[in-house]
Order: C-alpha cells, then sequence, then structure tokens
C-alpha cells in the first residue's frame, strides 16, 4: 500500500533533515567548519548546538546555546544542560 502523501512529505523532510545533520557532523569531525563557542541570539559564551533554518542548506547554521535553541523551535524551554 502507498504512503499517503503527507506521509511521503515527512519521510522527504526526515531524509532532508538527517542529510544535513550528516553533512555538518563530518564538516565539524574533519575542521572545515567550527562551532562558535557564542550563541547568536543571547550572545553569552557557552557550549552551543547547530541549528539549521533550512535543510536544503545543510552549512548555514545558527549557533545557538541550550536555551535559545528551544526557543527558536518553540517549546519555550530553559533547561541548561552545560554552561
Amino acid at each position: 500500500m502507498p504512503l499517503r502523501k503527507s506521509a511521503q512529505i515527512k519521510a522527504l523532510h526526515y531524509e532532508l533533515r538527517q542529510e544535513a545533520r550528516d553533512l555538518l557532523w563530518k564538516a565539524l569531525r574533519s575542521g572545515r567548519l567550527q562551532r562558535s563557542l557564542q550563541c547568536e541570539d543571547c550572545c553569552v559564551e557557552r557550549l552551543t548546538v547547530g541549528h539549521h533554518k533550512d535543510y536544503s542548506l545543510p552549512y548555514d547554521i545558527d549557533w545557538l546555546c541550550v536555551r535559545c535553541h528551544g526557543i527558536r523551535h518553540g517549546n519555550g524551554r530553559a533547561i541548561e544542560y552545560l554552561s
């Protein structure tokens, strides 16, 4: 039985997201890309995570602290895992 259109779209989005994450991880490991130590939203120096605004642009990354990353995703979590 073929997938419904919404399921197909979700599957394609997941594949694109995974590919973008894999390319980012490989670039970080090889040294071609460096993680910023400063959050681009709150400008605090701490551990940052990469945020893709567009998965079709895997190297266009916003480096955000965990708190700001949660806010960008709309869940409003202000959990500090590592400071």
